[in-house]
């Protein structure tokens, strides 16, 4: 039985009775959702290729079917580059890769993206398509972005991280650049009883900065507090009663630049939770034949960067991370002294 909005209305001044049925399932569609973020510095690239359902059933219980939401057969997927207006070239070695996802409101089972291998040129366009037998073919475009310079962190090594303080980083944009995203890897020894061990945390939501146009060679830059690292630290690390000592690697952080291009900017900011009054929002997609998003971004990383002596010290003294048994700046020269770490 479909699924029906029964509306009844009752009034004693107007009508004694009035009873409509509104049949809300539309005919079935093919509908052919697309995700693809190309990266001219990787040479393996993932498209996600999926459906949209409808049906008698309830919502909630076809999406537990992997054939409500991913195509089993009968589609074909390949990627042009063009330059200066020729075709250059044609990637059609597309693969189903299946990968784990957690389990939820959706099928979990069977779950797969594609993937295809190869080199980018960062001055070339590449063209999507998604072929279905008997439909109309699923097609989009996007330029690649390209490098960009990082002004700070730099290579020099009295650059060191001032986390006791404040850090500011800068950098260049590229062409085409809209949105940049920086994100850290904190690296630390941890020590028990029993062992030693290098541990690894990654800060992702740090925040984000926009370009104010699409130019390369705009200044851009992001500070960040001590005490924001510090607060992070201490909501991520445990204080557990085993560890005897923590201490931050000689090199211990790595910074991590992110770029996306002007579609990928829109498609996140109209992704974004409403949050006033008027909780609408315009759906955004540059699919054509399809709805998702096809679209360019870039990443940079500036690798072994160490803290300031000072760091260490709001590291292992001070009152936000203190009671995690982080070594101090002497406390840890006698450690990286001790294994070698250096």
């Amino acid at each position: 039985m479909r699924f029906l909005i029964i509306v009844v209305f009752l009034s004693s001044v107007f009508l004694s009775g009035c009873k409509d049925k509104f049949e809300i399932n539309d005919d079935w569609q093919d509908i052919t959702i697309v995700y693809g973020l190309l990266n001219s510095n990787e040479t393996t690239h993932y498209i996600r290729v999926e459906k949209a359902f409808l049906g008698d059933q309830s919502a909630y219980d076809m999406a537990q079917y992997s054939d409500s939401i991913l195509y089993q057969q009968g589609i074909n997927i390949y990627l042009q580059e063009w330059k200066n207006g020729s075709l250059r070239k044609t990637f059609n070695n597309f693969e189903k890769v299946y990968i784990p996802k957690d389990s939820g409101l959706f099928a979990y089972d069977n779950h797969y993206v594609f993937r295809f291998t190869g080199t980018l040129d960062q001055t070339a366009e590449y063209r999507l398509f998604i072929e279905k037998y008997g439909k109309p073919t699923v097609s989009s475009t996007t330029n690649l972005l390209g490098s960009f310079i990082i002004d700070r962190p730099s290579i020099n090594i009295n650059d060191r991280v001032a986390f006791n303080t404040s850090y500011k980083m800068e950098w260049e944009s590229c062409q085409g650049g809209r949105v940049y995203n920086v994100e850290l890897d904190f690296h630390y020894w941890e020590v028990t009883a029993t062992d030693t061990v290098l541990k690894t945390v990654r800060w992702r939501d740090i925040s984000s900065v926009i370009a104010p146009s699409l130019t390369s060679g705009q200044s851009m830059s992001l500070e960040i507090a001590g005490s924001s690292f510090l607060g992070y630290l201490r909501s991520v690390v445990p204080d557990d009663p085993q560890v005897i000592l923590r201490v931050a690697k000689y090199k211990c952080i790595d910074f991590h630049f992110y770029v996306g291009d002007d579609n990928m900017y829109t498609y996140m900011q109209l992704s974004q939770p409403s949050t006033g009054i008027v909780q609408d929002k315009p759906s955004f997609t540059n699919i054509e034949n399809g709805v998702g998003l096809f679209a360019s971004r870039y990443n940079k990383s500036v690798y072994d960067k160490e803290l300031t002596p000072k760091a260490l010290d709001s590291l292992g003294d001070g009152k936000i991370t203190g009671h995690l048994k982080f070594a101090n700046e002497s406390e840890s020269a006698a450690f990286w002294s001790q294994i070698g770490d250096h």
